[in-house]
């Protein structure tokens, strides 16, 4: 895998770990986080797509926006304290095909058990 000039540009911490890892395969690493500052953090966030949905916790690109500055050093802190957690994700899944319900449905008969779920928030979220 090859780092693109301009990640290599934009992070060269990042870089010089590509190198790293790149010249001894058995290199193993601590701490991938501590590299990663509040202007690497800001630079991201700018980068995301201002038009996106939001989120699981009801944020999008520009309420997450206001009060910047406070939020990115908070996380960056936790980030570095090992107190970073990240919020549950909301998973939906739809089947890829209408054979696939169908042969799930046909199981289920067949089976008498209950049918798998194909769509909703996934079984990791209900799980603590």
């Amino acid at each position: 895998m090859t780092m693109t000039q301009s990640i290599a540009a934009a992070f060269p911490v990042l870089a010089r770990l590509h190198a790293a890892a790149k010249q001894d395969s058995r290199l193993r690493f601590n701490n991938l986080l501590h590299p990663i500052t509040e202007a690497m953090l800001e630079r991201a966030y700018r980068a995301l797509n201002r038009k996106a949905a939001t989120g699981i916790d009801g944020m999008d690109w520009q309420s997450y926006g206001v009060h910047l500055a406070p939020k990115l050093k908070d996380l960056c802190h936790r980030l570095h304290n090992n107190r970073y957690r990240p919020q549950a994700v909301n998973e939906s899944g739809y089947p890829k095909k209408a054979r696939d319900t169908e042969s799930a449905e046909l199981n289920r008969q067949k089976i008498g058990g209950e049918s798998p779920r194909i769509s909703g928030v996934s079984e990791k979220c209900h799980s603590k």
